[in-house]
C-alpha cells in the first residue's frame, strides 16, 4: 500500500525549501504577489468602486491615491527586504508567513486605490507590514546576511 509523503520542516540542517535554486523561491514570491494584486483588483465591483469614488469627490480622491502611492513604497521596502533574504535557504512555514503577509499588504493597497474599502485595506496594508517587520526582524537567518554584508562592506571602503 501506498503511503502519502510526510513533508517535514527541514531535511536534516538544511531547511527543505533551500532545496531549490534562490531565484525559483523568489521568482515563486513574486508570483504570489502578482496573484495578490490580481486578487485585490477583482474583489471589489467596478460599479461599487466608481459609485464610492463619485461620492468622495475628486479632492478626496486624489489625496487618498497620493497617500496610497506613498504606502506603496513602504510595501515595495517591505517586499525587496524578503526578496533579499529569500536568497538563502528558508524554511516552509516562514515562506509561507512572507507570502501570505506581504499579499495581504498588496490586497490591502488595491483596495485603497480603488476608495471602496479604505479601512479595510489600511487595516490589511498596515497590519502586513507591521507583522512581516516582526517576522523579519525575528529570523536569524537575516542577522546572518545582514552581519556579513556590513562586514563585506566595510572590508571593500577605503579608510582615511
Amino acid at each position: 500500500m501506498l503511503q502519502a509523503p510526510v513533508v517535514t520542516e527541514s531535511i536534516g540542517q538544511q531547511p527543505l525549501i533551500s532545496v531549490l535554486p534562490p531565484w525559483s523561491v523568489q521568482l515563486l514570491f513574486l508570483m504570489v504577489l502578482g496573484g495578490a494584486v490580481i486578487a485585490g483588483r477583482n474583489m471589489t465591483d467596478s460599479d461599487g468602486s466608481l459609485r464610492a469614488i463619485t461620492e468622495a469627490g475628486p479632492d478626496l480622491v486624489r489625496l487618498l491615491r497620493f497617500m496610497v502611492a506613498i504606502k506603496s513604497l513602504l510595501f515595495i521596502g517591505a517586499a525587496s527586504a524578503v526578496v533579499w533574504r529569500l536568497k538563502s535557504g528558508i524554511s516552509i512555514a516562514r515562506f509561507g508567513a512572507y507570502c501570505c503577509l506581504t499579499g495581504m499588504m498588496a490586497v490591502g493597497l488595491c483596495e485603497m486605490w480603488q476608495i471602496k474599502h479604505v479601512g479595510l485595506g489600511a487595516l490589511m496594508l498596515h497590519g502586513g507590514l507591521v507583522t512581516s517587520t516582526l517576522l523579519l526582524w525575528q529570523d536569524p537567518s537575516l542577522h546572518q546576511r545582514l552581519a556579513m554584508a556590513v562586514s563585506r562592506r566595510w572590508r571593500t571602503s577605503p579608510r582615511d
